[in-house]
C-alpha cells in the first residue's frame, strides 16, 4: 500500500488526484494512459494517502484495515475510463453525489466535488464522524467507483433514462442489468465490488427514502474497528427474497401485474429462462408496464 502523510493544511486534493490524462483510448484499450484509483483519509491534524485502491480495499480487508476512529472525511477518486462513457457516468454521479435526491443524501452534507482546470471531477470529498454508519459509508464510495469500475452499468443507468424511467427506477434498472459494448443486456452477476446485491429484491421505496435498518448484529460505524464489518451491499435487500425486477423482465410473457400460475414452479417461484434476455429496450417496456410493483 503506497501510503504518505500530509500535514492537514498541506494536502492539495487536485494535485494529489491529477496524476494522469483522461482516457482517451477507445473503449477497453489503456493506450499508455495510467489511470489513478486514489483514495486518502482525512483526520483534524493530518491527510493520510492511501494510494491506488481497489474498491476502498485497505478501509475494508482485515490485513490492511486503516484505523478510521477520529477521520473527519474520506476523498476517493472520481475517474472515468473511457471517453465514450463519460456522460452516462456524469450523469450517474451526478444524481448518486445528490445533496437532495440521491439514496445515500444522508451521508452527503459536506461532500465536495474536487475538480481539474478543465472542469471534469476528479475526485469527491465524503465527510464522516464517529456517528456514521461504515456499512452505509462504505456503500456509497463503492459506488462513486462503479462508473470507473463497471461503465456497463452506468450505461445501462443513463439508457433507462433515456427510455423514460425515473432517476430510482434507473437506478434499479442498473443494480441488476448492464449493457454491453455490442448494445446486448446482460445481468450484472455476483459482484464483490459493487453497492447492490443484483439478485436480490431492492424495494424502490428504499432507494428512494435511504436505508433504515443496517443488517448486523450492531451499528458498525466509524469509530469502529471496520474489519469486522457486515455484508456492505445488503442494507438495500429484503432479506431472502429475490429480486422481482429480474422476474419482470426476465419473464418469457409480459408481465401483466400477475403471473400465469404455470410459471410457478413447486416451491412457488418464478421459472425463466437464464439463457435468455430481451433486448434493452424491451426490458424497460416490460418495467413501464409494471412499475407501480416495485
Amino acid at each position: 500500500m503506497d501510503k504518505k502523510e500530509f500535514p492537514i493544511g498541506a494536502f492539495d486534493p487536485v494535485a494529489y488526484f491529477t496524476t494522469a490524462k483522461y482516457f482517451n483510448g477507445a473503449r477497453g484499450h489503456i493506450n499508455g494512459n495510467p489511470i489513478t484509483t486514489r483514495v486518502a483519509v482525512e483526520f483534524p491534524e493530518k491527510v493520510i494517502g492511501l494510494g491506488n485502491q481497489i474498491c476502498h480495499r485497505s478501509l475494508m480487508w482485515p490485513t490492511e484495515a486503516i484505523p478510521l476512529s477520529g477521520s473527519t472525511g474520506i476523498y476517493t477518486a472520481l475517474w472515468n475510463k473511457c471517453k465514450d462513457d463519460y456522460k452516462a457516468n456524469v450523469l450517474y454521479w451526478n444524481f448518486i453525489l445528490d445533496k437532495k435526491l440521491s439514496p445515500w443524501r444522508a451521508l452527503l452534507k459536506g461532500r465536495k466535488i474536487i475538480r481539474g482546470k478543465s472542469g471534469r471531477p476528479l475526485a469527491v470529498y465524503l465527510k464522516c464522524d464517529a456517528q456514521t454508519s461504515s456499512q452505509f459509508f462504505i456503500n456509497l464510495c463503492i459506488a462513486t467507483r462503479t462508473a470507473y469500475e463497471k461503465a456497463n452499468v452506468t450505461r445501462a443507468f443513463a439508457f433507462a433514462l433515456e427510455e423514460g424511467l425515473d432517476l430510482y427506477e434507473a437506478l434499479l434498472f442498473s443494480s441488476s442489468f448492464k449493457i454491453r459494448d455490442n448494445g446486448d443486456l446482460a445481468q450484472v452477476g455476483w459482484q464483490p465490488h459493487f453497492p447492490f446485491n443484483f439478485d436480490m429484491n431492492i424495494p424502490l421505496e428504499r432507494l428512494k427514502n435511504g436505508p433504515t435498518v443496517f443488517h448486523s448484529d450492531k451499528l458498525h460505524n466509524c469509530a469502529d474497528d471496520w474489519r469486522s464489518r457486515p455484508s456492505i451491499n445488503a442494507i438495500w435487500c429484503e432479506r431472502g427474497v429475490s429480486s422481482k425486477l429480474i422476474k419482470i423482465v426476465r419473464c418469457h410473457e409480459r408481465y401483466t401485474g400477475a403471473f400465469p400460475t404455470r410459471f410457478m414452479d413447486e416451491f412457488g417461484s418464478y421459472n425463466f429462462d437464464d439463457g435468455i434476455l430481451p433486448n434493452p429496450k424491451d426490458a424497460i417496456a416490460r418495467i413501464k408496464e409494471v412499475r407501480h410493483t416495485l
